[in-house]
């Protein structure tokens, strides 16, 4: 299984983002992911991945019609572990 301590690469595109924004990963090794959206205050405002993933790359979109234009951040846990973090732009 993957170590909690594992930090693993996020990658967002396109960027800026403006309608959708694709949010990829390479997972090392099967583990119960998170994939969380979080403005800048820390709330969440979108969850795309709460399941079991296998190894290899992974990637889900974020759609966001109703969000405001800023700044918010994508988080990854692994295993119950933070694991990763990246910025989103959005603009109109």
């Amino acid at each position: 299984p993957l170590a909690a301590a594992s930090h693993i690469a996020l990658a967002a595109r396109p960027v800026p983002a403006r309608e959708t924004v694709e949010i990829s990963f390479d997972l090392p090794a099967g583990a119960d992911v998170q994939l969380t959206i979080h403005d800048v205050a820390g709330r969440e405002v979108a969850r795309l991945i709460d399941s079991v993933l296998g190894p290899g790359k992974q990637a889900a979109r974020w759609v966001r019609a109703d969000a405001r234009p800023g700044v918010y951040f994508a988080r990854l846990s692994v295993n119950g572990q933070p694991a990763g973090s990246l910025p989103i732009v959005r603009v109109e």
